[in-house]
């Protein structure tokens, strides 16, 4: 596996980044750190940040998503950092339905796309518990020290769905994939980024630093992210979906699964889903753009109501070859170790059970 090889000025850049984000924290703030050290997001946003604001720390040595309201009960912090699947595991929660969760005054979110019906569903839920508190949103990756941008409530107000303006020092253009040409605004393209941040390379993996470490002919580095987004002309960023998470339809057609994953999710019955490729029973060429979705429990003798419901909003809000062309529901989606849908493991057993019934 890769592993990128973050130096100390890199890792102190990133902290200086963050600190001029004018994000609302104070010496002595209590600090919820559930996010592994193992990554970057965890030992650079979850303890070298809050130790360098001289911050309390509550260190969660291991990831447990349904623990998670517990936690939020118990210690009471200030700061929270987490992926999608935590905060939506919390308004879940009976633990929570009676408290005052007015203690919370900022809940990161990264690592993972949210979904705009997951924020405002989460968003709603701190209202209706008295916490002033949005989630707020960031991109990044490990090879860049975790954040590049952030969307800073009560300072920057950003589009609906943006995932923020990069951070000081932080330079992001889009870029036609395979190649260092840019694209205009609000046109898809290879996120680029340039940064103090930006790791030292792969460790004994030379070729693969070089593939992503690029000197384009501005003579600047850039890392090419194989995210796929665009920008706006307020400079505000939005993630598409992942390079290597494209479908190619059976008809050669490129589907982007974070587009539809964000129409589904607009139900008020899903929980949570995932759309990801499945081999065409024939053997032909291309995949199968198919959504596993999981119910709120309530919803569930519904599901073939709900279903026709989803394919039909899809309908109107897509273009006809970019919906999903078959639905399942799952009563539940494997999780990655720091709480992410594991979409490689829906593709592993869609594909194990394509081969048993042979």
């Amino acid at each position: 596996p890769k592993g990128a090889i973050l130096g100390n000025d890199g890792i102190n850049a990133t902290i200086w980044q963050l600190k001029h984000t004018k994000i609302q924290s104070q010496p002595g703030d209590k600090y919820l750190d559930i996010m592994p050290p193992f990554i970057a997001y965890g030992v650079v946003c979850g303890i070298h940040n809050p130790l360098s604001e001289r911050q309390e720390i509550v260190i969660i040595p291991k990831f447990e998503a349904p623990k998670f309201a517990g936690y939020i009960k118990k210690y009471k912090p200030n700061h929270v950092i987490g992926v999608p699947a935590l905060f939506e595991t919390m308004t879940q929660s009976p633990l929570l339905a009676n408290e005052d969760l007015s203690f919370l005054q900022n809940m990161i979110c990264g690592g993972d796309k949210l979904t705009p019906a997951s924020k405002e569903t989460i968003d709603a839920y701190l209202s209706a518990h008295g916490s002033k508190a949005k989630v707020a949103q960031g991109f990044g990756m490990t090879e860049v020290g975790t954040s590049v941008t952030y969307t800073i409530n009560g300072v920057a107000n950003p589009t609906p769905n943006s995932i923020g303006c990069p951070l000081s020092h932080v330079n992001i253009k889009i870029v036609e994939p395979g190649t260092q040409n840019e694209v205009s605004y609000n046109t898809h393209g290879e996120i680029c980024i340039s940064t103090p941040s930006l790791m030292l390379g792969y460790h004994n993996n030379a070729s693969e630093t070089e593939n992503v470490l690029r000197k384009h002919d501005d003579g600047t580095v850039w890392i090419h992210s194989q995210d796929i987004g665009y920008m706006n002309e307020q400079g505000e960023l939005f993630f598409v979906d992942r390079m290597k998470r494209m479908i190619v339809r059976p008809d050669g057609h490129n589907v982007w699964p974070g587009v539809i994953e964000n129409i589904i999710s607009q139900h008020e019955a899903v929980l949570s889903c995932v759309v990801v490729g499945i081999p065409c029973e024939d053997n032909s060429n291309g995949a199968i753009p198919t959504a596993f979705i999981v119910l709120k429990p309530e919803s569930i003798n519904n599901a073939e109501k709900i279903i026709e419901e989803i394919d039909k909003h899809s309908r109107v809000l897509l273009p006809e070859r970019d919906i999903a062309l078959d639905y399942k529901i799952r009563d539940s989606l494997p999780k990655t170790t720091v709480g992410k849908v594991d979409f490689r493991k829906v593709e592993e057993q869609e594909a194990a059970a394509l081969r048993s019934n042979k």
